[in-house]
Protein backbone atom coordinates (compact mmCIF):
# COMPACT_ATOMS: atom_id res chain seq x y z
CA UNK A 1 0.00 0.00 0.00
CA UNK A 2 1.51 3.29 -0.53
CA UNK A 3 1.96 5.90 2.01
CA UNK A 4 2.26 9.34 1.38
CA UNK A 5 2.48 12.38 3.59
CA UNK A 6 2.00 16.20 3.96
CA UNK A 7 4.50 18.25 5.54
CA UNK A 8 4.95 21.57 7.09
CA UNK A 9 7.31 22.94 9.13
CA UNK A 10 6.58 25.36 12.32
CA UNK A 11 9.19 26.10 14.38
CA UNK A 12 9.39 29.28 16.77
CA UNK A 13 6.58 31.62 17.95
CA UNK A 14 5.56 33.60 15.00
CA UNK A 15 5.88 30.22 12.99
CA UNK A 16 3.02 28.83 15.27
CA UNK A 17 0.75 31.03 15.20
CA UNK A 18 0.73 31.39 11.24
CA UNK A 19 0.24 27.50 11.33
CA UNK A 20 -3.22 28.15 13.74
CA UNK A 21 -4.66 29.76 10.73
CA UNK A 22 -3.40 27.24 8.58
CA UNK A 23 -3.20 24.07 10.08
CA UNK A 24 -7.45 23.21 9.61
CA UNK A 25 -6.84 23.82 5.88
CA UNK A 26 -3.71 21.54 5.96
CA UNK A 27 -5.89 18.95 8.02
CA UNK A 28 -9.22 19.01 5.28
CA UNK A 29 -6.71 18.85 2.80
CA UNK A 30 -4.82 15.73 3.89
CA UNK A 31 -7.91 14.20 4.61
CA UNK A 32 -9.43 15.04 1.15
CA UNK A 33 -6.14 13.37 -0.60
CA UNK A 34 -6.80 10.34 2.03
CA UNK A 35 -3.06 11.19 3.42
CA UNK A 36 -1.48 11.69 6.45
CA UNK A 37 -0.50 15.57 8.32
CA UNK A 38 2.96 16.10 9.79
CA UNK A 39 4.04 19.30 10.98
CA UNK A 40 7.58 19.23 11.81
CA UNK A 41 8.10 21.64 15.14
CA UNK A 42 11.13 20.60 16.37
CA UNK A 43 14.91 22.03 14.82
CA UNK A 44 17.09 19.41 14.90
CA UNK A 45 19.43 20.56 11.54
CA UNK A 46 20.32 23.78 12.97
CA UNK A 47 19.19 23.69 16.87
CA UNK A 48 21.28 26.71 17.45
CA UNK A 49 20.06 29.32 14.88
CA UNK A 50 16.24 30.32 14.96
CA UNK A 51 15.95 29.78 11.38
CA UNK A 52 14.04 26.78 9.76
CA UNK A 53 14.61 26.91 6.33
CA UNK A 54 17.42 24.16 7.04
CA UNK A 55 14.97 22.20 8.85
CA UNK A 56 13.47 21.29 5.45
CA UNK A 57 16.51 18.58 5.48
CA UNK A 58 14.68 16.62 7.79
CA UNK A 59 12.22 15.89 5.09
CA UNK A 60 14.79 12.89 4.17
CA UNK A 61 13.72 10.92 7.58
CA UNK A 62 10.35 10.86 6.42
CA UNK A 63 11.15 9.27 3.13
CA UNK A 64 11.97 5.86 5.22
CA UNK A 65 8.35 5.48 6.27
CA UNK A 66 6.28 7.59 3.19
CA UNK A 67 6.67 6.85 -0.72
CA UNK A 68 5.66 10.50 -1.79
CA UNK A 69 5.93 13.78 0.48
CA UNK A 70 4.07 17.18 -0.13
CA UNK A 71 5.80 19.85 1.28
CA UNK A 72 4.10 22.75 1.71
CA UNK A 73 4.62 26.11 3.87
CA UNK A 74 2.96 27.01 6.15
CA UNK A 75 1.94 29.94 5.42
CA UNK A 76 -0.50 28.52 2.40
CA UNK A 77 -3.85 28.32 2.20
CA UNK A 78 -4.75 25.19 0.82
CA UNK A 79 -8.95 25.91 -1.07
CA UNK A 80 -10.92 23.22 -0.34
CA UNK A 81 -10.66 22.42 -4.23
CA UNK A 82 -7.29 22.15 -4.57
CA UNK A 83 -6.91 19.07 -6.53
CA UNK A 84 -4.77 16.09 -5.01
CA UNK A 85 -0.99 16.63 -6.46
CA UNK A 86 -0.22 13.13 -5.65
CA UNK A 87 -2.91 12.44 -8.45
CA UNK A 88 -1.63 15.19 -10.68
CA UNK A 89 2.13 14.72 -10.61
CA UNK A 90 3.52 11.63 -11.88
CA UNK A 91 5.81 9.16 -8.88
CA UNK A 92 8.34 9.28 -11.58
CA UNK A 93 8.56 13.54 -11.44
CA UNK A 94 9.24 16.18 -8.82
CA UNK A 95 6.35 19.23 -8.77
CA UNK A 96 7.68 22.31 -7.75
CA UNK A 97 6.99 26.04 -7.75
CA UNK A 98 8.86 28.85 -7.54
CA UNK A 99 7.13 31.85 -6.08
CA UNK A 100 9.02 34.72 -6.00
Amino acid sequence: MIKNAIITISIGKENNKILSLSQPFFEMYAKNCNVDFIIINKASINAHNNHPHYEKFQLLDYLNDYDRILFLDSDIIVQEHTPNLFEIVPETHIGAVYDS
